[in-house]
């Protein structure tokens, strides 16, 4: 086992050492202290990791499968636990959610006793307990990675989000978005290794903020020069059966600013990510390129049992597949339409009103720079923008 403790220690030493990132965030704690997971990841051989070995080369592809929002139940809500287990949530769908990473954006805490934490009687405003005994549906769906970074991680306040991070690190669904948890994971096949970053923003103190688009490059900046690949993604935007478009500038939900999502997803592209994801306003958006590197705004809600809206575009959401290589470069992409059904979970979307949906909103939104999506949802880069992957500063071997 030298290599993992070679590139686990590795990892470890050029984080303290980058003041930049201790920077980033002025409420981010000092490096030395910071949740920062190297995860080493080792399946196979179906399970696209086959091994790790001594030679630092990026390795051919990297695959991987995205997903909207994601509750599982809670018991707050009357009826808000499935009757099932949840069970039947992802089985008409698991076969989507493979790939080196799978990663999901996770809404609400697990706990089974933990009192409400976040809203204190207000108005509009929604709490998700979920029982512990249901995050194995996760690991069984296929999920390799959790998103934290969102509006639901502290519903039950700071104890019930460490007590989540905890049992999800512990079913090994890797955790991130907190300030700190930054998500690395080796990848290995043959004589190659990729090591592969998932950073986490949204709008809310506890995680890396897409507010501050100055300090989110200079985090993508300092993960960067540690990967051979940076993947982004983030919470934000406004919400509801109308919040299908990228707004123009800052977007809201009340009073509370969600973000100017077309100008941070491009910034943190020029400071090193390789693509970038989106979830939030619980509706799909479109999907487009800069600088050959894809954006796809906003995948929807994918399983969400109770206390969301799910009919019309609410309704709708996809897998968002990607293919990488071991450099960032895209290579293919996918997207699979799906949509809920009340009381049984994600379904195969066989009208395919998903992709149509996401096909007319990227038009529209992107007409010079959205992707080219086919009628099996299988899309490429515009001939805009279709160039030489740009030269970056990555890992030193």
């Amino acid at each position: 086992m030298p290599r993992l403790w070679a590139v686990g220690c590795g990892l470890g030493a050029l984080l303290v050492g980058a003041p930049s990132l201790a920077r980033a965030q002025d409420t981010l704690p000092p490096p030395s202290a910071a949740l920062i997971q190297a995860h080493m990841r080792l399946r196979g051989p179906e399970g696209h990791v086959c091994a790790i070995n001594f030679i630092p080369t990026p390795c051919p592809k990297v695959r991987l499968a995205f997903t909207g929002d994601i509750n599982l139940g809670s018991s707050f809500i009357k009826d808000g636990v499935p009757p099932d287990t949840q069970a039947s949530a992802f089985a008409q769908v698991d076969s989507l959610l493979v790939g080196d990473l799978v990663i999901g954006n996770f809404e609400g805490a697990l706990s089974d006793t933990l009192p409400a934490g976040k809203c204190d009687g207000a108005k509009n405003c929604f709490e998700f307990r979920t029982p512990r005994w249901m995050a194995q549906r996760l690991v069984d769906a296929g999920f390799t990675h959790l998103n934290q970074a969102n509006n639901h991680a502290t519903d039950l306040g700071v104890v019930g989000r460490e007590e989540t991070t905890h049992l999800l690190d512990s079913l090994g669904l890797n955790p991130y978005g907190i300030l700190g948890a930054i998500a690395f994971d080796t990848l290995g096949a043959g004589d190659t290794t990729t090591v592969v970053a998932v950073v986490g923003f949204t709008t809310y103190p506890f995680a890396y903020s897409l507010l501050d688009i100055a300090r989110a490059k200079v985090v993508v900046d300092s993960v960067a020069k540690l990967a051979d690949v940076v993947i982004v993604t983030f919470h934000g935007g406004t919400e509801g059966k109308s919040a299908t478009r990228v707004g123009p500038g800052m977007e809201r939900m009340g009073g509370e600013r969600r973000g100017d999502l077309k100008k941070f997803a491009r910034a943190v592209i020029d400071a090193g990510a390789d693509a970038v994801v989106g979830h939030g306003p619980h509706v799909l958006r479109g999907i487009e390129f800069y600088k050959g590197r894809p954006i796809a705004y906003s995948l929807g809600n994918f399983v969400t049992w109770a206390g969301f809206n799910m009919t019309g575009v609410n309704a709708l959401n996809g897998v968002l597949q990607l293919e990488l290589q071991g450099n960032g470069s895209f290579t293919s992409g996918r997207f699979v339409p799906l949509k809920q059904v009340k009381w049984v979970g994600a379904v195969p979307d066989r009208n395919r009103a998903a992709l149509a949906l996401v096909r007319r909103v990227t038009r529209l939104d992107f007409p010079t720079t959205g992707a080219v999506i086919a009628a099996d949802g299988s899309f490429t880069q515009p001939p805009a923008v279709r160039r030489p992957a740009a030269t970056r500063t990555r890992r030193a071997p």
